[in-house]
């Protein structure tokens, strides 16, 4: 037994002792952070907005589920989500566009916004 623990031991010592130990940090600037919690929150922002009763209503009366609606989110490139993000925050709220008119714009959108995609 005694033997083996020392064939171990040496197995051990040698691979430490011959495996470089070497890491390397850098500074992370503060636009790459920002660019990065933006994407982020765009991200979120459209996956909440899929994620509404009212929209998965109007996926399920258009015959499509949200499961499929999620995986087109999640084939979106990221200047695509900043573009439906940024059309979820122009629509009015409760404003002149109903509930429904609402739904539908997005859902339009997303399909535009789908369809420039798969051409690409």
């Amino acid at each position: 037994m005694k033997t083996f623990n020392n064939f171990i031991s040496s197995i051990l010592i040698a691979c430490l002792s011959l495996l470089p130990f070497t890491s390397q940090a850098g500074i992370v600037g503060t636009e790459t952070t920002i660019t990065l919690q933006q994407n982020i929150s765009n991200i979120e922002k459209v996956k909440s907005f899929l994620s509404r009763e009212d929209v998965i209503a109007k996926y399920k009366s258009m015959g499509l589920s949200s499961k499929i609606s999620k995986e087109r989110v999640d084939a979106l490139t990221q200047e695509e989500v900043d573009l439906v993000a940024a059309k979820i925050d122009s629509l009015p709220a409760g404003g002149y566009l109903s509930e429904t008119g609402g739904v539908i714009a997005g859902i339009v959108l997303i399909v535009i916004v789908w369809m420039i995609a798969r051409d690409k």
